[in-house]
């Protein structure tokens, strides 16, 4: 490595870390709930086979999204440093700088300019538009995918002269596709760069670049056929798009304002949102003067790119590649899940990023200085934004508060504001808030259904039980999004006694959620109480599996075999509630009443003198003494250690002097002993 190489990588360094350093400190915010802090394919060495064959956020969210390599590297954070949010910062940080670098090289490759190639790098580094993709960890797919498309970039450059670079090349190209669906782009770019590079010597080339062309398409056909047998869908499922039910010509014009909207914020970074809805972005059918503009824009910018192909190489190709990146998250070709969003800009920004290096560039070669002075101003100011954005990343409350201020009328962030206030106690300010969701947008289903959780957490069943029916009536039957609701409304009907409704909501509320043994435990007792045993075993069963020391559900199960005349078998599951759950009192207690009822008196003596040594150091120390000291004396005297029974009878009425049990067993056993 060079002097100026070394600058330059130092530079790069610096730069990033001044811009990201102080989210460093930060949390799990957003997605990270489902890709990180919930998903347990990560977790575990055994599991991570199975990251190539499950979905993105995990099978129970089928959200159309295939990133297991992207889910790879958290897995390597999570071994290294568990659920501590710093490392997976750091990670996105370092990955940042790499792509940085990455860029440097090819710059300088193409121009053989070390100016414009550091003009470019800095630039890059430090554009605020990138906070999204670097300082929330879920963005890691966005700098994952540029990193390793960035790789097979610069080793297809590199195989032009020694062909043993050309299978990493796509080695890489693949890595990127599995890291996000968005990397299949690189097809487009590779194009493009030889096609501004070199434009009149392009057709005669034509054959032999097809041939380098034809193994990205069939690598890309490749990761498809493997997309579509993992998630069987090659989009995003009717349940996730954003643009469900919307015709063509509303996605269409809509999604020309949206463009407008990233030209501006590439340009000037400002007000950045995490989050963008039809109230940032209209809604719009019609050819108003707000899309005529944004469609004239956005044709007279495609068309300068392809008029300058002739004639100013680099301005084309950088106008062009943000058109070619972004085709596929523009949903005018492929509706996804959302409607816009500021980290898809991550690679496409590379566009602007050589654009403003160009005129640096050419206003260095008349002053140097001032090149120097613009560069500074750019770079100042872009690690000002990026800190002051930093600190909206750092835990959900800031995410959702910066959103609210930027987007008062998002009602997505009312919503998750409102359920902050409600966790918080404050249920006024929480209703307030989900009316004016309701009120800005009284034909979505969530602020009902936020509106509907506040109420039910106040105890106000019949208003609750209103709106959870309002939202149910305007979400989609498979919606994953209503597990919630379904789950309250399982409860409130449980509290009332109605067992057929209360088991019907839940077992909706189970499809729609993530597996989770306490829903089943939650279930089971339902069922018994409803006199379904059988179907409540089930249950048990399954939380069981889901959770196997899961102490609660193995004597709950204990209890139900003893109802179904399974005596054996509720011995086995009351020892594995004790062995789960060793400090529990009372599983021994359960257990230790289980081995009498089997004639095991001895054992069951154990059992007992377990819980009351656990007992005796309690808070409050009495809880349950009373009983144990009756069940003790009880598996004495079945062992015929009469005075020992007595003084364990005597000892529960000291605790208890109207322990009717205990007075009943100690006159019986005084009775018997008489004769």
């Amino acid at each position: 490595m060079s002097i100026n190489n070394r600058f330059v990588t130092l530079l790069i360094f610096v730069l990033a870390f001044l811009c990201f350093w102080n989210v460093l400190g930060g949390d799990f915010v957003v997605d990270d709930r489902f890709t990180i802090v919930e998903h347990e394919l990560i977790k575990s060495f055994s599991t991570l086979p199975k990251l190539f064959i499950s979905n993105y956020w995990g099978d129970h969210y089928p959200n159309g999204l295939y990133r297991p390599l992207t889910s790879l590297t958290y897995a390597f954070n999570y071994f290294l440093n568990g659920l501590n949010p710093w490392g997976y910062h750091l990670v996105n940080i370092l990955l940042h700088i790499a792509n940085s670098l990455m860029i440097y090289w090819l710059v300088n490759h193409y121009s053989q300019i070390n100016k414009l190639a550091l003009f470019t790098a800095i630039i890059f580094t430090v554009h605020p538009i990138h906070t999204e993709a670097v300082s929330n960890i879920s963005g890691r797919a966005e700098l994952l995918t540029a990193n390793f498309a960035l790789l097979s970039w610069i080793s297809y450059l590199l195989s032009k002269e020694n062909s043993r670079y050309y299978p990493f090349s796509l080695a890489f190209y693949f890595l990127s596709l599995i890291a996000k669906e968005s990397g299949i782009t690189l097809i487009g770019v590779l194009i493009l760069s030889d096609l501004c590079k070199d434009w009149k010597n392009w057709i005669l080339q034509i054959k032999s670049l097809l041939k380098a062309y034809s193994g990205y398409l069939a690598l890309a056909l490749i990761y498809l056929l493997i997309r579509f047998l993992v998630l069987n869908n090659l989009g995003v499922p009717e349940t996730w798009l954003y643009w469900r039910n919307i015709d063509f010509t509303t996605r269409f014009f809509t999604m020309s304002l949206a463009f407008t909207k990233y030209f501006q914020l590439l340009i000037l970074p400002i007000n950045l949102a995490g989050d963008y809805d039809f109230s940032q972005i209209p809604k719009t059918s019609s050819l108003n003067l707000s899309v005529v503009f944004s469609l004239s824009l956005i044709a007279s910018i495609f068309c300068l790119g392809c008029w300058l192909i002739k004639r100013e190489r680099f301005s084309a190709f950088a106008i062009l590649f943000f058109f070619v990146t972004m085709s596929l998250v523009s949903n005018i070709f492929i509706p996804t899940g959302i409607l816009m969003a500021e980290r898809l800009l991550y690679f496409p920004s590379i566009s602007i990023c050589l654009l403003i290096a160009l005129a640096l560039y050419s206003i260095s070669n008349y002053n140097k200085y001032l090149s120097i002075i613009l560069c500074l101003i750019f770079v100042i100011s872009s690690i000002a934004i990026c800190y002051k954005r930093n600190i909206d990343w750092l835990n959900s409350r800031n995410y959702i508060e910066s959103l609210v201020r930027v987007a008062p009328s998002n009602t997505k962030a009312i919503g998750a504001r409102a359920l902050i206030y409600a966790g918080e106690g404050n249920f006024l300010l929480a209703e307030k808030e989900l009316k004016r969701a309701i009120d800005i947008a009284p034909s979505q289903a969530t602020p009902k259904g936020m509106l509907g959780n506040v109420y039910y957490l106040q105890g106000r069943y019949d208003e609750a039980l209103d709106l959870f029916n309002q939202a149910i009536k305007i979400f989609p039957k498979e919606d994953p999004a209503q597990s919630y609701i379904y789950l309250n409304l399982a409860r409130i009907y449980h509290k009332r006694k109605d067992y057929p409704q209360s088991i019907k909501s839940f077992r909706r509320a189970i499809e729609l959620s993530l597996p989770d043994a306490l829903l089943n435990q939650e279930l089971a007792v339902i069922l018994a109480e409803s006199g379904n045993l059988n179907e409540a075993k089930t249950q048990l069963e399954k939380a069981i599996e889901l959770k196997p020391n899961f102490a609660e559900a193995q004597y709950n199960l204990a209890i139900i075999l003893t109802s179904l005349n399974k005596p054996q078998e509720a011995l086995k599951y009351f020892y594995l509630a004790t062995l789960s759950e060793p400090n529990n009192i009372i599983t021994y207690n359960f257990y230790g009443k289980a081995l009498l009822n089997e004639g095991q008196f001895q054992e069951a003596a154990n059992e007992f003198l377990k819980a009351i040594n656990l007992a005796k150091t309690s808070e409050p120390k009495n809880i349950l003494l009373a009983e144990l000291y009756n069940n003790l004396g009880v598996a004495y005297s079945q062992l015929q250690r009469y005075n020992e029974a007595l003084q364990e009878f005597e000892k529960a009425l000291e605790v208890d002097q109207n322990y009717i049990n205990a007075s009943k067993n100690l006159a019986s056993l005084k009775e018997r002993l008489k004769n």
